[in-house]
This record gives structure tokens, sequence and C-alpha cells, in this order.
């Protein structure tokens, strides 16, 4: 079947229009795979940064030891 659908395009000259799909698939997949990185290196970012922010609140405020329990929010 592959052999045969090869067969055709060679006959035709389409070898070009193969190529340029192959290159326009292979970028987009590549641009889809770097974009959901670049969500998940965002979301880590993010939650190293409100780790940063409870340590700083938790070191600003000495009364937070003895009560843990109590949510902590940052200082905008």
């Amino acid at each position: 079947m592959i052999e045969g659908l090869a067969t055709q395009f060679f006959a035709h000259g389409d070898v070009g229009h193969v190529a340029l799909f192959l290159w326009a698939a292979s970028a987009s997949a590549l641009a889809v795979i770097l974009l959901r990185e670049l969500s998940r290196t965002s979301a880590r970012f993010e939650a190293f940064v409100m780790a940063i922010a409870r340590l700083n609140a938790l070191m600003e405020a000495p009364d937070r030891a003895t009560h843990p329990t109590q949510p902590i929010h940052p200082k905008p």
C-alpha cells in the first residue's frame, strides 16, 4: 500500500509537496511540545515562588510558629 502510494507521488513529481508537508508537520509537532514544556515550567516556577513567599511570611511572623495551622498569606 505505502509502496504504491510512494510510487504515485514519485511518478507525478509531488515529492516536493510531501517534503514540505513532512517539514510543516514536524515543525508543528515540535512547537506543540515546546509550548507544553513551557507551560509546565511556568507552573513549576509559580509553585517555587509561592513556596518562597510562604517561607518569607513564616520568617517575618514569629507567632506563626506557635500556630502552624493558620493560613499564610504573603504580602503583596
